[in-house]
């Protein structure tokens, strides 16, 4: 059984007070004398959501420990942290205003939606933009970006999202799928649950503008599979969590839980979504929907907030995650049929998997052998060096508990 770290604990009753008051109780906690709060700090500030902490703890915190140099550096953080949000809301503003002008159908998705219903939306900070278009309304969108002065980012890992950024102020995200790397296995799911069609709209208010985007049960539905696409490999964080919660208190009583479980069980992910909705609910102080959660194991629950949060704020955690990114993904895919072929595979990968560092290999198939002798030998040159480096014998062991994690809650 995992044991989560006492400031973990602390952490999660400071988020719970600070969203259950609606941000007003700042008031000293109980636990005050007995926590860490400069680690509690920097537990949420890997986590995004140093900003509620902040604001909890300002006029205490340095009674109880906190040095004055950092709640300063916090504080200045946030204020520059606020200015660039302004900055890059009234960006996206003007671009939904030309979106319009141009005739752009468009929703839009998860950030600025989501802020809107956190007591105060600076303290979620974004400064980028999902748009999802209809193929038939893509090319005309991106006319509408270069026009205001934005750059194309070329990604060749997903045909279904391009990015244009400008620079300093917004980056926009233009998706043609809603659930990109997860859309062609779970296609049918997307249309049983009718999150393309049109009856999946409504109209809401952001930044002062109407726009258009997802339903409440469809728009829940697709922030849980984003998530779980993220999980699935590079991980998510506290403030994932905090996202479902307020919208689900937002939201309650519009929602229709049989719609959106049985949405979520033809993703094969209901399981992996009913322990989010019950650490927001136990954690969080989200809704009671205790009705949903049948078989829930505590173990599990403490596994996954130890992944989300802990391995987040952890640097050795980061660079186990990006070191078992695409093991994962490939398992999750199918791409390889045993966890045994993967490991295979990371350890002696393809011609395909060489060819951005070891170009050679790629113009010489023959010369894959030498590439593989290559990387063994950059990677004793970064250990040399004294760089933090995952082993092959610790990516093994690492993938192998992402995988455990995964077949507990059932998306494997």
């Amino acid at each position: 059984m995992i044991t989560l770290n006492l400031n973990t604990t602390y952490l999660l009753r400071l988020i719970k007070q600070y969203l259950e008051s609606g941000g007003k109780d700042c008031s000293v906690p109980d636990f005050a004398s007995e926590a860490d709060f400069k680690e509690i700090l920097r537990i949420a500030a890997h986590n995004n959501c140093d900003s509620f902490i902040y604001h909890t703890i300002w006029r205490w915190g340095a009674e109880y420990g906190v040095d004055a140099s950092v709640m300063h550096a916090y504080k200045s953080r946030m204020l520059l942290s606020a200015a660039s949000q302004l900055r890059a809301d009234a960006e996206l503003k003007e671009v939904i205003t030309d979106l319009c002008s141009a005739g752009v159908r468009y929703l839009l998705l998860k950030g600025v939606i989501l802020s809107s219903l956190y007591p105060d939306p600076a303290y979620r900070r974004s400064i980028d933009a999902d748009i999802h278009v209809s193929d038939e309304y893509a090319d005309l969108a991106a006319e509408v970006f270069i026009a205001r002065g934005y750059e194309y980012i070329p990604n060749d890992h997903n045909k279904y999202v391009k990015t244009y950024r400008q620079n300093g102020i917004l980056s926009i995200e233009l998706h043609t799928r809603l659930f990109e790397h997860f859309y062609e296995k779970n296609r049918a799911a997307i249309v049983s649950s009718e999150l393309e069609s049109h009856s999946s709209r409504r109209e809401v208010k952001v930044l002062d503008t109407i726009v258009e985007t997802l339903s409440p049960n469809h728009f829940l539905i697709y922030v849980i599979c984003h998530h779980t696409k993220h999980f699935i490999t590079s991980g998510i964080n506290l403030r994932h969590l905090i996202d479902i919660c307020v919208y689900v208190n937002k939201y309650h009583e519009q929602l229709n839980w049989e719609f959106i479980t049985s949405a979520l069980e033809r993703f094969c992910i209901k399981d992996f979504a009913l322990y989010l909705l019950y650490i927001c609910k136990q954690y969080l102080g989200m809704v009671d929907i205790s009705f949903l959660f049948q078989d829930i194991s505590e173990e599990t629950v403490a596994m996954l907030i130890h992944d989300i949060i802990e391995r987040t704020a952890n640097i050795d955690g980061a660079i186990a995650r990006a070191s078992t990114y695409n093991i994962v993904r490939d398992i999750y895919y199918g791409k390889k049929k045993s966890i045994t072929n993967v490991m295979k595979s990371s350890i002696f990968p393809n011609t395909k998997a060489l060819s951005t560092k070891y170009s050679y290999a790629k113009k010489h198939p023959i010369l894959l052998p030498a590439a593989w002798i290559h990387r063994a030998f950059y990677y004793i040159w970064r250990k040399v060096k004294g760089h933090r480096m995952i082993s092959p014998a610790e990516r093994t062991k690492l993938t192998k508990e992402k995988v455990e994690l995964l077949k507990r809650v059932k998306i494997l």
